[in-house]
């Protein structure tokens, strides 16, 4: 897959960014696109309010959905149209503070809404991160009769704690747990930034209620104007290996430069 990237404008108080995004999965023979427009302004010293709204195409998949076999419903389940409002508010003693609401309009004509919420903060350069979302509302199926019902989807709080630590100036361990209703889930990862031209991570998680394991590992080569990134992955499933070739372009005042 590719993919390009607009630099940030900034016009006076507002930072406006682009991406637009091609994937291609050779395996399952499908290709697609994913564009986001986002804009973002301080509203005061300490606060600031941001939007965004993002397309993708049936097609477009991660890198690390590449060759993973799709049923016709999980395809369905995937967005179209996402818009996000959100602000944050930072306090030099306790941190980052986050709020926002997602809107999502899915492939099989359903909309999804969630809100969310988060709190990040270092402590002697350990990351700690606490996350919440929880979706409050969106549309059904048709009813029988054809008409379609507004109703709320089951309502789901999740909640992930995040910890990451340095093993080094270019090493770190990055740890979660995290529970969405009755599931439980865990996993840990070791990223290194071996040198400018390449980084690499290794990581393991779990579904502590199932009792299940994958494991997963992606390195990214930073050759001039381009990165390559090649991963691979196992779980209960089977064995899945995925590439990625993306480069990008900037535009600033004294011209256009490519990164």
């Amino acid at each position: 897959g590719g993919g390009g990237s607009w630099g940030k404008v900034l016009l006076q108080w507002v930072a406006v960014g682009a991406s637009h995004n091609l994937s291609r999965d050779s395996r399952n023979a499908v290709s697609g696109s994913r564009s986001t427009v986002s804009v973002s302004s301080p509203v005061s010293a300490n606060v600031q309010a941001n939007l965004s709204a993002t397309r993708q195409t049936r097609g477009y998949r991660e890198v690390l959905e590449a060759g993973r076999s799709w049923t016709a419903g999980e395809l369905g389940t995937r967005f179209k149209n996402q818009y996000t409002a959100g602000m944050s508010w930072v306090d030099p003693s306790l941190g980052v503070f986050s709020l926002g609401y997602t809107r999502s309009a899915q492939f099989d004509g359903r909309t999804t809404e969630q809100v969310f919420a988060s709190w990040n903060k270092s402590f002697n350069h350990v990351d700690v991160a606490l996350i919440a979302d929880s979706q409050v509302g969106g549309t059904r199926d048709s009813t029988p009769d054809g008409n379609r019902r507004n109703a709320p989807q089951d309502n789901d709080l999740a909640v992930r704690l995040q910890v990451s630590v340095p093993l080094g100036a270019d090493r770190r361990l990055n740890s979660y747990a995290s529970r969405r209703g009755d599931q439980f889930g865990a996993g840990t990862a070791l990223n290194e930034r071996v040198n400018e031209y390449v980084n690499y991570e290794v990581g393991v998680e779990r579904d502590l209620k199932a009792g299940e394991q994958s494991t997963r590992a992606h390195v990214d080569l930073l050759p001039r104007y381009t990165r390559v990134g090649l991963g691979v992955s196992r779980d209960p499933l089977g064995t899945s290996y995925s590439g990625q070739l993306q480069g990008g372009i900037v535009a600033h005042e004294r011209g256009v430069t490519f990164s």
